[in-house]
């Protein structure tokens, strides 16, 4: 499950190719972090669709259908980028430390105009996938969680507004 993305040196490339070795012990803390991560991203959801407005003018639900694919794979090119190809750069060229630390202040510049609550996980999200993709050898754990926070969070939410289309079409 390692994956072969880039070869920098003997240093970087540990964690980007080779086979991915799994213990139960990392099996059980990945297992318990998808969930917690679910409840989170659910839980933040329901409390944006209590404050806003359930009425939709939308008509149709097909642009839904095509965004959860584009998003999935936006997610990995994304992890792959951020955990793989720029974690293994900076750590070519500083302290994992350091590394972790700039991966995780570009991370959160980009989420710079999202609302306060997300900007404020971002540093505590941002580091959580770095340790993870060192610790797993891979950028999988990373893109497992991304990809579970964004579809617990947006599915919920894309779930409230397909369900009055349904009842609207029929």
């Amino acid at each position: 499950l390692g994956l072969p993305l880039i070869f920098l040196n003997k240093k970087a490339a540990i964690f980007l190719s080779g086979t991915l070795t799994v213990s139960t012990q990392k099996l059980l803390v990945l297992a318990g972090l998808v969930l917690l991560i679910a409840f989170t991203g659910m839980q933040t959801a329901i409390k944006m669709v209590w404050k806003s407005e359930r009425g939709n003018n939308l008509k149709d639900a097909k642009p839904f259908l095509i965004y959860l694919p584009v998003r999935s794979l936006f997610l990995v090119i994304y992890e792959l980028f951020f955990r793989g190809v720029l974690l293994a750069i900076c750590i070519c060229y500083m302290d994992i430390k350091w590394a972790i630390l700039l991966n995780v202040t570009l991370y959160t510049l980009l989420h710079f105009f999202s609302e306060k609550k997300e900007l404020i996980f971002c540093p505590v999200f941002g580091t959580l996938l770095c340790l993870l993709t060192l610790w797993f050898h891979s950028v999988l754990p990373a893109v497992i969680l991304h990809i579970t926070l964004s579809f617990s969070h947006e599915g919920y939410i894309l779930n409230k507004i397909i369900k009055p289309l349904k009842h609207y079409q029929s």
